[in-house]
């Protein structure tokens, strides 16, 4: 189930759509208004669908599979299929694929050029036309997301059993522990993201 709350907790709403069952991933779009998530339809097929959350309308996006969205300043969606990247606008039109040799989730660059993403358990940065690509860990990194300076990319990884928070500079550089999740026990710490500045 997807739930959506106003930043003090407040105004929470459930949101369920009739015919549509595990929705999960959900993404906002630049305005707050619209979120795309991933959903499977009574037939068992896993797509894409938006939800506009004034009207409560409800799209499918995708058509032939997709998950974990990721929604850019530009309007763009990244999204995977098949172990796949692919990019797709938010009215359906200028479908691509962005990878040809695997990827899973994606996201963006704060200025809607880049995307990072996860293929063969290592993080992996690339301009969003496809060119300049590039592996950033080489010890496996999952669930990459940007720093909001766009100079960075956070990710974690199962360091003695234990998932850690690291971050790497785009040229894979300068790799730095930033939360080791051992403070007196063990303690997983995963699913990273940075707050934007004001």
């Amino acid at each position: 189930t997807i739930r959506t709350m106003d930043a003090d907790g407040t105004d929470r709403e459930n949101i369920t759509v009739p015919g549509l069952f595990a929705l999960a991933r959900p993404a906002f779009d630049a305005s707050g208004t619209n979120i795309a998530f991933q959903a499977v339809d009574r037939d068992g097929k896993r797509d894409i669908y938006i939800r506009n959350l004034t009207t409560g309308a409800v799209r499918r996006l995708t058509f032939a599979g997709g998950a974990e969205p990721a929604w850019a300043g530009n309007g763009r969606i990244a999204f995977t299929r098949s172990s796949n990247i692919y990019l797709i606008n938010a009215d359906g039109t200028g479908k691509r694929r962005l990878t040809g040799k695997g990827g899973v989730q994606a996201d963006w660059s704060p200025d809607s050029q880049k995307l990072v993403f996860v293929r063969g358990g290592n993080v992996h940065r690339v301009n969003q036309d496809g060119k300049d690509l590039k592996k950033l860990t080489g010890k496996k990194g999952y669930e990459p997301a940007w720093q909001t300076d766009g100079t960075r990319v956070l990710f974690h990884r199962n360091v003695s059993g234990n998932r850690t928070i690291y971050s790497v500079n785009l040229s894979a550089a300068d790799l730095r522990l930033q939360v080791q999740g051992f403070e007196g026990r063990v303690r997983n710490v995963f699913s990273v993201n940075q707050q934007p500045l004001p």
